[in-house]
């Protein structure tokens, strides 16, 4: 039932469990967690806005989310009131079966079912008793069975059965160094990191390719070639090998070139300052001014397809919300209001160009897709008007774009990603890269990869181990992420 949604994007929403408008209140998830330290939603950050609504919708409640507004004692609750009232709202239903299907409240939530759906329970992994008679140790953590799962997922074939015959003849000292030099020797095969490789699989929904628009290395005849992702997928390439940093990916100020050697299949990534000149290839150059590189979210395709003609480029910013921060706003997921004196009325969102989001039913999202909008500003898309450069960073954009319309020309280019203020897309970068959602959402890709699944409950600390130490000992380095991987009881437990 797990989804990569981080704590803070459901809980904004429970604490919005009052009758009457939906007003959302971040500082919801730290309230919860007080109370529920240790439920996977706390420890994993993954969670879904289904444990309080019936939909995605922000304001369609199920039977656990009108159990707690009932709880709450006024539509109108300030922070503070709020604050002081969700602790005992929630333990006063800890004892109810909201949904009706036999398993109280706390035990659902404590056990990683939702207690609004009568179709999630609580449930607990079956173990025999007996394994002398199993190839593997089931519900324990097997080295051979790693030793295979490793030749499989990284290198994308079993190893022979004479490799399997000497690892098994090893000490558990020499085959938890043959795990780790398995490893190592498939992070550098040409299955996960050469074009077309593990690496840009799970590059595709951050980068979006469109074939009929690419330029460059593969692009038909006939294409309008608007920019060459490529670019795009050799720098994610390069954030995720080697000791690199992860955060690159977004925060990158220089290109990566990809190089294949014919002869002997192997394909190397090397950082350039900026990509060489091809006169026959005006799509495949990367215009933007070096101080406002922002990695792969000001490239010149992002913005090619992301902006295009758009004054206030939403899409941009919700792309690189989902893709790098693990936020779907569209699914009210993220949601950080930005709001006067901690209350209502919301500051947010202004409106700059005329498009009704300060309606009751855009407001809830807008209020926090606007003021992250605000950072591309000035990065031009695929506007030629008044001699803009395409996609590159006009600090008149919106005035040469639209002369007349004064109010669009008053949009700011700071604004505020995860409740924090920022001046301009460099700083955007860095709070986001630098925040815990960029950490969970980069690991629970590779958990997704690799398991298949979102983390279940009885795994979600060995998940907040891996993200934490991502950002902490590992220094973003995914690969050392990836040895911490393969000897977690989740990854080696058949």
């Amino acid at each position: 039932w797990l989804l990569k949604v981080p704590r803070r994007s459901w809980l904004v929403a429970l604490a919005a469990v009052v009758s009457g408008p939906a007003h959302a209140k971040p500082v919801a998830p730290d309230a919860f967690c007080d109370s529920y330290g240790d439920v996977v939603a706390c420890a994993s950050g993954t969670v879904v806005c289904e444990l309080c609504h019936t939909s995605t919708g922000p304001v369609a409640w199920n039977l656990y989310g009108e159990a707690v507004q009932a709880q709450l004692s006024d539509s109108g609750l300030d922070n503070a009131v709020f604050l002081d009232e969700l602790p005992s709202a929630l333990t006063a239903i800890e004892g109810l079966d909201s949904d009706g299907d036999g398993f109280d409240n706390i035990d659902e939530i404590m056990g990683g079912s939702l207690p609004g759906d009568p179709n999630s329970v609580p449930g607990k992994p079956e173990c025999p008793e007996d394994i002398s008679e199993l190839d593997y140790p089931i519900c324990q953590y097997s080295r051979r069975h790693v030793f295979r799962k490793v030749h499989l997922d990284f290198c994308g074939a079993s190893p022979t059965w004479d490799e399997l015959q000497g690892f098994v003849a090893l000490d558990v000292d020499q085959q938890d160094a043959a795990l780790h030099d398995a490893l190592a020797t498939c992070l550098d095969s040409e299955f996960w990191l050469g074009k077309d490789g593990v690496l840009w699989k799970l590059a595709h929904p951050k980068i979006r390719p469109v074939g009929s628009l690419k330029a460059g290395e593969d692009a038909d005849e006939d294409n309008v070639k608007l920019a060459d992702y490529y670019n795009d997928y050799n720098l994610y390439v390069w954030s995720q090998i080697d000791d690199h940093d992860a955060r690159s990916v977004i925060t990158a100020d220089f290109f990566v070139v990809r190089d294949t050697d014919s002869s002997v299949g192997s394909t190397t990534y090397d950082v350039v300052a900026d990509l060489p000149d091809d006169p026959n290839c005006s799509g495949c150059m990367e215009p933007m001014q070096p101080e406002r590189r922002n990695g792969n979210i000001a490239s010149r395709w992002f913005l090619s397809y992301f902006v295009m003609f758009t004054p206030m480029p939403r899409t941009a910013a919700a792309q690189a919300y989902r893709a790098y921060l693990g936020y779907d706003v569209a699914k009210s997921q993220g949601l950080f209001p930005i709001t006067i004196d901690g209350g209502y009325p919301m500051d947010e969102p202004a409106d700059y160009d005329s498009k009704g989001v300060q309606a009751p039913a855009c407001a809830a999202c807008h209020s926090t897709l606007d003021p992250l909008t605000y950072a591309y500003r000035n990065y031009n898309g695929l506007t030629g008007n008044g001699g803009m450069g395409r996609a590159m960073y006009e600090p008149n954009r919106l005035e040469i774009l639209e002369p007349s319309d004064t109010l669009l020309h008053q949009t700011p280019e700071a604004g505020y990603l995860l409740g924090e203020p920022y001046d301009d897309l460099n700083q955007w970068t860095q709070i986001a890269g630098d925040s815990d959602a960029f950490a969970i959402a980069a690991v629970g890709d590779y958990w997704r990869l690799l398991m298949g699944r979102e983390p279940a409950p009885s795994e979600s600390e060995e998940f907040e181990v891996l993200w934490k130490d991502l950002k902490g000992k590992h220094a973003y380095s995914v690969e050392r992420m990836l040895h911490d991987f393969i000897i977690t009881e989740a990854y080696g437990a058949p």
